[in-house]
């Protein structure tokens, strides 16, 4: 039987949960936690948040992250609150600006990441069983624990069997990308774009003329001069918004990202596959238009 469970929060704040409109609160989670490891010895948790949510304010940002810190968590899935039209949310006044939620969801992540660490480390020279999952190419395997913590196998093992290891290092190979250049890049760029207030106006106008011409398009009786002047302003305001420098900066900071993703999928794919990952060419970081992550740099 596994002992881990995912019990997603999205927060750890009373006020934003409300807004959520989730039916419990921060004192009933922990309090099911709490239980799970009464109950079920060596029981580790993981869990989705939402940062950023409408109105979240610094005091509510450090309720969640004292709750991650209550809780230790194995691992999260973290992200910034996106709009979704035609959700309550999307109707609230959200003037948080992008650079802050994403410094809060990087201190975030950080939190979680020492946290993970420390409670990886602690298996290290311990036996443990592990279900081998899959045969890497270079003659290891992959397994889980009991606790979901993946590990690497290296000796004779047979797919879909439970062996007895004894752990003997930890790596953290998530930071290793976290501290890629080209990651790094993107934050500086996605942040610039956000203080870039000639940027953040046309953008402005693309939007709200967007979402004005799907009303105008769903009425009754269309106005056909009332949608030609939107469609206008939309083109005018994407072709601002494409010619500006800090957005050209930023999607080709986007694009270098896409293509270290697709090429690290790629390698796992010809692991999986049985193949020679070292066969798989690096990217030039020059776009062609055709990778699936983009539409032509557009």
């Amino acid at each position: 039987i596994s002992r881990h469970i995912h019990l997603p929060v999205q927060s750890g704040s009373d006020r934003i949960l409300r807004e959520m409109n989730r039916n419990y609160t921060r004192a009933q989670y922990l309090e099911l936690i709490g239980y799970a490891k009464n109950t079920i010895e060596d029981v580790s948790f993981s869990s989705d948040i939402i940062v950023g949510f409408p109105g979240e304010t610094q005091s509510d940002y450090e309720d969640t992250v004292s709750l991650v810190e209550e809780v230790g968590f194995k691992s999260l899935f973290t992200f910034i609150y996106s709009k979704r039209e035609g959700t309550a949310a999307a109707k609230m006044d959200d003037d948080t600006p992008h650079s802050i939620k994403a410094k809060r969801l990087n201190e975030l992540i950080a939190k979680q990441e020492a946290i993970s660490s420390s409670l990886e480390c602690r298996l290290v020279g311990t036996q443990r069983r592990v279900l081998i999952t899959r045969a890497l190419s270079d003659g290891s395997f992959e397994g889980r624990l009991d606790d979901n913590s993946c590990v690497t196998v290296i000796g004779q093992c047979t797919e879909n069997r439970f062996e007895k290891v004894l752990i003997t290092q930890y790596k953290n190979k998530r930071r290793a990308l976290q501290e890629d250049e080209r990651y790094i890049s993107l934050d500086s760029a996605r942040t610039a774009t956000d203080d870039d207030s000639v940027l953040q106006e046309a953008l402005g106008r693309y939007n709200l003329a967007r979402i004005n011409l799907n009303s105008e398009v769903s009425k009754e009786t269309r106005d056909d001069a009332r949608i030609s002047e939107l469609s206008t302003t939309i083109r005018d305001a994407y072709d601002e918004i494409m010619a500006n420098q800090t957005m050209e900066i930023y999607n080709k900071a986007q694009t270098d990202v896409n293509s270290m993703i697709n090429y690290i999928n790629a390698i796992i794919t010809a692991s999986a596959n049985g193949e020679n990952p070292d066969a798989v060419e690096e990217p030039s970081g020059e776009c062609s238009g055709s990778c699936e992550s983009c539409d032509g740099c557009h």
